[in-house]
């Protein structure tokens, strides 16, 4: 391989390996593909225990509620979103926002994420 070789820093694919379908070059080390694959931000919901660092023991499977949204920014509204229609629909549980999820606390996870990024958000159910 050449030192000139470029690579792209996601999938890997170089100037004589391109990915299926084909792709080009968007920057150095970023191939179009997965350019497109950084701009497309997918949201999970799912319930489970804090255990700390971000880790979580899922006692609900992940599912996803949104997909291909086009920024973080229209993802993360797409989250409060949904979470001020659903405590709006309730009438006895509510879900508030957690800044510093506590360990062994049991939340509501969102899941933020696209090829290269994942965001928590920790929701609590609290009765109204």
């Amino acid at each position: 391989m050449s030192e000139n070789l470029r690579k792209c820093r996601i999938c890997g694919c170089d100037d004589d390996h391109a990915c299926k379908g084909g792709c080009s070059w968007v920057e150095f080390d970023l191939c179009s593909q997965c350019f497109d694959k950084l701009n497309s931000w997918k949201i999970s919901i799912f319930k489970g225990i804090y255990s700390g660092h971000e880790k979580i023991t899922v006692t609900v499977d992940p599912l996803v509620i949104a997909d291909e949204l086009e920024s973080e920014d229209k993802a993360e509204g797409f989250v409060y979103g949904y979470v001020e229609g659903k405590n709006e629909l309730s009438k006895n549980i509510k879900l508030k926002y957690e800044d510093d999820p506590i360990r062994g606390k049991f939340y509501t996870v969102f899941i933020v994420e696209n090829i290269e990024d994942q965001y928590y958000y920790f929701f609590e159910e609290v009765e109204s």
